[in-house]
């Protein structure tokens, strides 16, 4: 634990592969099957360049200890991905154009625009080095964690959840294409607009289902109870 870093802390040395893989040992032995965890190339902000994240042979060569690990306990290793938000801090102020957008039109300092075809560019790049380079079983999507674009073309758009099902049916689709049996998972953390309401309603119900047939599974966890209302 580093309680007065800042959070989240980037350090992947000895002590924390040493760490990792003595947690990997409980979960093994306690039935877990999957693994995805955070910031293993960058926290808030990948370089503008991308590639430069991932080139530092050290820190390849931790990740894929950790990769080796967890295969050798059964685990499948997930990379976790901020699907357009998580990541971009540095992209946006290199690229402004990138930017997305409150419903106000003021600039959200972590999240890119999902209307922006240069913005996919910089997502595709990462899961191009992530899942071409290292031996990961998949990719786990967050899109709305530090917040979502509600531009005229996104959220302001599509809605909340519209918007958000519609990154990740182009992420997970583009996953599938490119790496044909790669697990995709999402979570749908900050697309239910709490504490007005807790669950989806029915025709967001149906935008999710419909998000459903192109990944492989849904971590949903409401916080204060799952988003899908336990009856539905």
């Amino acid at each position: 634990p580093l309680p007065l870093q800042k959070w989240p802390a980037p350090e992947l040395d000895e002590e924390a592969v040493t760490s990792f893989i003595q947690a990997m040992d409980v979960q093994s032995q306690a039935g877990f099957n999957y693994l995805d965890a955070w910031g293993l190339f960058a926290t808030y902000g990948y370089p503008p360049d991308i590639a430069s994240a991932f080139a530092e042979q050290q820190r390849r060569a931790q990740v894929n200890r950790l990769l080796a690990a967890a295969s050798e306990r059964g685990l499948k290793y997930l990379f976790g991905m901020g699907l357009f938000s998580w990541g971009y801090d540095e992209i946006i102020k290199a690229d402004p154009e990138v930017q997305g957008r409150s419903a106000a039109g003021q600039p959200l300092p972590h999240v890119m625009c999902g209307a922006k075809e240069e913005a996919w560019k910089y997502v595709e790049k990462i899961l191009d080095l992530a899942l071409s380079e290292f031996d990961f079983a998949g990719v786990h999507l967050e899109s709305a964690d530090l917040g979502w674009c509600d531009c005229p073309e996104c959220g302001g758009k599509h809605g909340r959840v519209g918007y958000n099902v519609r990154l990740n049916i182009r992420a997970a689709d583009y996953v599938k294409q490119k790496w044909p049996g790669k697990i995709v998972n999402c979570i749908p953390i900050n697309w239910v607009p709490l504490p007005s309401r807790r669950h989806f309603d029915d025709a967001e119900l149906e935008q999710i289902v419909e998000l459903s047939k192109h990944i492989d599974g849904v971590m949903d966890q409401g916080w204060n109870g799952t988003f899908v209302a336990d009856e539905k």
